[in-house]
């Protein structure tokens, strides 16, 4: 079972109404969890809990934020951060999903989601674009998709209507009972007549199959299900060097938490990317 530990002196209660961003579970380049740490970084978000999950790999670090300032916190493999005014909330994921948890860690994340109250939900991943067609490779790469609790809220629509990004398409062969790859890890292209200017949820209930996604569309699926607000933003990569990435994708993230004038700042962990460089005594005899 997924258990919040606050930290000492936190009140739960400041989570409400907040805007909670998190990145996908298992989801290709870990593009979601480079722009949560570009996010904690940028805005100078503070840990105020963490997560005990047996779902995920255990792991245990370093601060991963301030490698240089002695500090004697240690990381975990899932925590919570949050801005001083308390208006944004961040949940950072740093080991994948147990093999055969995946479906459980979904649920109970959903669980914890619901019990809180946040404004609207912001789930992050990246997809894989190697597995898309010409009409995606020429188009932004980003795309979204909102659930039925998230087209209700107008104001937001509006904002969305003014950022005009391009909502994700969907292809008949794409769904699931169509399909023998794994569920929440392939996809084809296919066209099923949905306009964009129509709402992204499939009008059939058949679900669509997110190349590289991992667990991500089966958490936006059951928060559909549940009227959780939330916005599901997948950025289309390629495994490899993908900071330029989580860049891109963090800049559309600040357009919608009101925070286009964001100073941006290397992670620190960053630094740790690719490891250290190679000792020079390997190339000399």
């Amino acid at each position: 079972m997924l258990s919040f530990i606050p930290k000492s002196g936190f009140d739960v209660s400041n989570l409400n109404n907040s805007i909670l961003i998190l990145p996908g579970l298992n989801n290709i380049a870990n593009i979601g969890q480079l722009t949560i740490d570009l996010l904690i970084t940028s805005l100078n978000l503070n840990r105020v809990g963490y997560f005990d999950s047996p779902y995920l790999l255990p792991i245990i670090g370093s601060d991963p934020y301030r490698t240089n300032k002695n500090s004697n916190f240690l990381a975990t493999n899932i925590e919570i951060y949050q801005n001083e005014d308390k208006t944004i909330s961040i949940i950072q994921i740093r080991s994948p999903v147990i093999s055969k948890n995946g479906n459980t860690m979904v649920k109970d994340l959903f669980d914890w989601i619901k019990s809180i109250k946040f404004k609207y939900v912001v789930l992050l991943s990246g997809a894989d674009a190697s597995r898309g067609n010409d009409k995606l490779l020429e188009s932004n790469r980003l795309k979204i998709m909102r659930t039925g609790a998230l087209n209700q809220d107008s104001d937001f629509s509006k904002v969305i209507e003014q950022i005009e990004w391009t909502k994700i398409e969907l292809h008949p062969e794409d769904l699931k009972e169509n399909n023998t790859y794994d569920i929440y890890t392939s996809a084809v292209n296919i066209d099923n007549g949905i306009n964009f200017s129509q709402p992204e949820t499939v009008e059939t209930g058949q679900s669509p199959l997110i190349p590289g996604c991992g667990f991500a569309y089966k958490l936006y699926e059951t928060c559909n299900e549940g009227q959780i607000p939330l916005l599901f933003m997948m950025w289309f990569t390629v495994e490899g060097d993908n900071v330029a990435d989580a860049f891109l994708l963090a800049k559309e993230v600040g357009k919608i938490i009101n925070k286009d004038d964001i100073k941006w700042m290397y992670p620190e962990s960053w630094k740790f990317l690719f490891g250290g460089l190679a000792l020079s005594s390997l190339y000399t005899s």
